[in-house]
């Protein structure tokens, strides 16, 4: 058994549930699947959802970039990554067509940076 810290099993049950959540969204925003999928050159996986690459596509929102970027930027664990590293982080596990922007945005935002 491994015991984790509380706020790194806090960011862990967090992260999954928002991964469902970003799942689900693709579903329900399937327009925008539809406009993205040639252009960016999305696929559709056996789990029948949308990625670019390895990468889940999310469909959501200003708040779940912020989300995901809080998660890969702000969190303990990982420690203020610059706009290089976070890129190549996230973008490993999640994409939308204006990531690397946004991004650097938030980075650039970031009060403790």
């Amino acid at each position: 058994m491994i015991a984790l810290l509380d706020s790194a099993f806090v960011r862990v049950v967090f992260t999954m549930m928002l991964d469902r959540r970003l799942r689900k969204q693709q579903s329900d925003k399937h327009h925008l699947i539809e406009e993205w999928k040639k252009r960016y050159r999305l696929c559709q996986k056996k789990d029948a959802i949308w990625y670019r690459g390895d990468a889940l596509v999310v469909t959501g929102g200003v708040e779940d970039y912020q989300a995901l970027l809080a998660t890969y930027h702000d969190a303990l664990t990982v420690g203020h990554l610059d706009v290089a590293k976070m890129l190549k982080v996230l973008a490993e596990d999640y994409w939308w067509p204006s990531v690397q922007s946004f991004m650097q945005e938030y980075v650039r935002g970031c009060a403790q940076c």
